[in-house]
């Protein structure tokens, strides 16, 4: 649709009308099953991790918006599974300082939330 109103000369003229045309075709249009729905949310929940030289902040935004996603279309899990996930897509230093930090204090986060604020105290550290 982008491309035909482009061609057509709509656009930069009509660019909201064209969205909204846009827009309404993809909610006429999709018809994903809540399972389509639902694998589609795991593949990419499954692939980021935070590859060396990527800031922690990047990250942490990235896996936030993914779940973000997920709960709009009602994809959920209990929040331990998050905070393990999440411990595993950091990296391995990232980790070894995180598990080393929590021992010493004795404390063990519950959310992929806490996790993420102990990385930060890490990171600041």
């Amino acid at each position: 649709m982008f491309r035909k109103a482009l061609d057509q000369g709509r656009l930069p003229k009509e660019a909201g009308q064209v969205l909204m045309e846009m827009r309404e075709r993809f909610l006429t249009t999709r018809n994903d099953s809540k399972l389509q729905v639902r694998q589609r949310h795991l593949a990419k929940f499954r692939m980021p991790t935070m590859p060396k030289g990527t800031s922690h902040f990047d990250f942490q935004a990235k896996f936030e918006q993914t779940l973000l996603n997920m709960e709009r279309d009602s994809v959920t899990f209990e929040p331990v599974y998050f905070r393990d996930e999440y411990i595993a897509k950091i990296t391995d230093d990232l980790r070894d300082r995180l598990i080393t930090h929590n021992l010493a204090r004795g404390c063990e986060p519950q959310t992929w939330e806490d996790v993420a604020a102990a990385c930060e105290k890490i990171i600041k550290s």
